[in-house]
């Protein structure tokens, strides 16, 4: 896994694989930017073969906790691409005006 802050502050994190270490790697990189004072954040999946489900869901978790999904931000766009550039999942919350 790499992390980096970069130059506009948002965070990059790159996840090579999802095994039984990835989660706790992924919340110590998260933890850093946030020190660092990360304004936005982008996780890099490209050539990510795959793994445990588990992983992914405890990363999730630590983004988008479930008791707050319904609570984000007006405006929050949460997305994935997959190579061929196509939207698979979209979440944008929206103010009820």
């Amino acid at each position: 896994m790499d992390s980096k802050l970069l130059d506009n502050g948002v965070g990059y994190i790159q996840v090579s694989e999802f095994q039984t270490n990835t989660a706790s790697q992924f919340e110590d990189a998260l933890d850093g930017l946030t020190n660092q004072g990360m304004k936005g954040l982008i996780v890099d999946l490209r050539a990510n073969p795959g793994g445990l489900l588990t992983a992914v869901t405890e990363m999730v978790d630590r983004l988008l906790p479930a008791e707050s999904v319904g609570k984000l931000p007006a405006g929050t766009v949460v997305y994935t691409k997959d190579k061929t550039e196509m939207f698979r999942h979209l979440v944008m919350t929206m103010a009820n005006r």
